[in-house]
């Protein structure tokens, strides 16, 4: 027989022999040391019968001993083939393409941080573009609103001539005007403000004898307009905050919502159904009133958080004014 042909018998046996599981932990229980056919059959949980049909067919790998059962040349070479087919040996990694790897893995753990720190970045401009995008809509209804209080005020003063935007009126009263033709629009200001939260600011200086007072007025709306009534009675604007005025020179300071009010330096201003303006005024103890020289004067804005806020002023001039005073010596002095 030729060595090929030898060859290749063996191979045709070591194959054939190997093709079943049991056979090949068969050779390897027997790698290292002989074992009887009892502690084979045990080891692998199988009958005798059954390993003895598995040992026939391993003949030429396995060899019987005294003692039991061992490998025989080509059982050594089964193994070590099994060993290499089970457990491939790796080449080893050339010098240059450890290099390579290494420069590939460098550029990856590179790009994974670019992309990390890209993905931060865009999060980033977006929750900013969410936060200017919100508080884009904040100025936007902050300015519909506005628009709309606008719009009230240019209805206000497209709908009458007497009515003026400003930011200050000055008001002044003095008592020697008692008798004459009066003009409310010294004393009495009838004004609307915009919006909501505002305060009056009133700069005021006197001029009057000891114990005398001016009786500072607000009410709500506009009380030149009579309150709608089935009656022709005098009908009052609800008072809002009364003062007597008695320091030389003062700062008052009214908190006010939007709307309209009247101002009044000589107490609450009554309408009646027919227009006729009448003003209650009471002015301190009697005995200085037969001697009164005393006048005010005062300078009105409207502020919110210290900034002055423009407002709307009724400048209308009514001449058929009725003076009430709570003494009979103003009845006598009209008589007089």
């Amino acid at each position: 027989m030729e060595q090929d042909e030898m060859d290749e018998e063996v191979y045709s046996t070591i194959f054939n022999a190997l093709r079943h599981g049991v056979r090949r932990n068969i050779l390897r229980m027997l790698e290292n040391r002989e074992l009887t056919h009892t502690e084979i059959a045990e080891n692998l949980g199988i009958s005798s019968s059954h390993l003895t049909y598995h040992l026939d067919a391993l003949s030429d790998l396995v060899t019987k001993t005294e003692n039991g059962y061992k490998l025989s040349r080509f059982g050594e070479a089964a193994v070590q083939m099994t060993k290499t087919v089970e457990n491939p040996s790796t080449p080893p990694i050339k010098p240059e393409d450890k290099t390579r790897l290494n420069n590939i893995t460098l550029v990856l753990g590179i790009s994974l941080l670019v992309i990390a720190a890209a993905t931060i970045e865009l999060y980033n401009l977006s929750l900013q573009q969410n936060q200017h995008l919100s508080n884009l809509g904040e100025i936007v209804e902050t300015i519909a609103t506005r628009l709309t209080r606008y719009e009230e005020i240019d209805s206000i003063i497209g709908n009458s001539s007497s009515i003026i935007l400003t930011r200050g009126q000055e008001l002044t009263f003095d008592t020697a005007w008692i008798g004459e033709t009066m003009n409310p629009r010294r004393f009495i200001l009838r004004f609307y403000v915009p919006n909501d939260n505002q305060t009056l600011s009133i700069e005021t200086a006197l001029h009057k004898p000891e114990s005398f007072y001016f009786p500072l007025t607000i009410q709500e709306g506009n009380a030149y307009n009579p309150i709608e009534s089935n009656t022709t009675s005098e009908k009052q604007h609800t008072v809002l905050w009364s003062m007597n005025v008695t320091e030389s020179y003062d700062t008052v300071k009214i908190p006010l919502d939007s709307g309209w009010y009247t101002l009044s330096w000589v107490g609450p201003v009554s309408v009646d159904q027919d227009r006729s303006v009448t003003l209650h005024i009471n002015w301190g103890p009697d005995e200085i009133w037969e001697d009164i020289d005393a006048s005010v004067w005062s300078y009105c804005q409207l502020r919110y958080n210290g900034a002055v806020t423009p407002y709307l002023v009724d400048t209308e001039r009514l001449f058929n004014l009725q003076i009430v005073c709570s003494r009979d010596f103003f009845d006598d002095f009209m008589d007089g």
